[in-house]
């Protein structure tokens, strides 16, 4: 073989070796990263956190909307909560709790806008089964009409019976003072419904507030600057919440149409219940002071873009 011949035959060896390492780079490499990463999830699963659902009203008769729920169902659920040994949490104690999904038997329940159909039918119903929730109210009409509301009117909470509703263990955190769109307030506005009503309510029940639920589950970059300067540590959001921030927990909105089935895919957060999960990012648009139809004069829609994704 001549000396030319070895010599092409050496460069054709090089150049194989380099296209299998190539080859390796491209496709093997992956895979075995792929396969380190899938035995890591296994063996050692992610801590999660607790899922969140969301009640505006739940009572004994059928209410315009979609925010409804009735107090047979919900003493059913609640039932079924305390059979399977679920841990129901406070906001606060769930943003700082991470559990493992074979242990995950942690559930967050609130309740936005403080409807005094809570203090009358939830709250026996929780407190037969020793189960805390969250609740947050409209500060700025406790013990009156819910006029802000574009549905008919419902009665508050009263200062008396948000401060019994604490004492038995229930956290109580702020809707604001208005239940304003805060994503389409000017900066003044925004700090006095995040800020007033934070004081106010600690002045009612002589203890810090910290938690806080977004009225229509608006938010922006923006807002959650202004709820952490004024004081919240933690809180829920149900729009937008494949983004939520840390402090925040994803809550999903409980409904009237909503059969236990699909309280459950909710609580679960599974899969099997595609209509329920669709229905459930429909329907916050329709279920409590929709702005479409309450659009208020301080209210600036250039205000809902500046900074609007974190």
């Amino acid at each position: 073989m001549s000396r030319n011949a070895f010599g092409g035959l050496y460069y054709i060896d090089i150049m194989m070796a380099s296209i299998f390492l190539g080859l390796g780079f491209f496709f093997i490499l992956p895979l075995c990263i792929g396969a380190v990463v899938c035995a890591v999830a296994f063996f050692f699963p992610s801590p999660q956190v607790p899922s969140t659902i969301l009640f505006h009203s739940v009572g004994k008769k059928k209410r315009t909307g979609f925010a409804h729920y009735p107090s047979t169902s919900f003493a059913l659920f609640i039932s079924h909560l305390a059979s399977t040994n679920t841990q129901c949490l406070t906001v606060c104690q769930a943003t700082h709790v991470k559990t493992q999904p074979e242990q995950a038997k942690k559930l967050v329940i609130t309740f936005d806008d403080g409807f005094s159909d809570f203090y009358e039918n939830a709250l026996p119903i929780l407190s037969a089964h020793d189960t805390k929730a969250t609740i947050f109210p409209v500060v700025g009409y406790l013990g009156r009409l819910s006029d802000w509301d574009v549905y008919p009117s419902m009665m508050h909470l009263s200062k008396d019976q948000l401060r019994e509703i604490a004492s038995l263990g229930h956290e109580i955190g702020s809707h604001t003072m208005t239940h304003a769109d805060l994503t389409l307030l000017a900066d003044k506005d925004l700090r006095y419904e995040l800020y007033a009503s934070r004081i106010e309510l600690e002045d009612i029940l002589g203890a810090s507030v910290v938690s806080l639920s977004f009225p229509g589950g608006n938010w922006n970059a923006r807002v959650i600057d202004a709820a952490l300067d004024a004081g919240y540590t933690c809180g829920t959001m149900y729009r937008g919440n494949s983004r939520a921030h840390p402090s925040f927990l994803p809550a999903t909105g409980i409904y009237s149409i909503d059969t236990m089935g699909d309280i459950m895919a909710k609580v679960l957060q599974s899969s099997t219940h595609q209509n329920a999960i669709a229905r459930e990012r429909i329907l916050p648009h329709f279920a409590k002071g929709a702005p479409l139809w309450l659009f208020r004069d301080i209210y600036d829609i250039r205000n809902r873009f500046i900074r609007n994704n974190y």
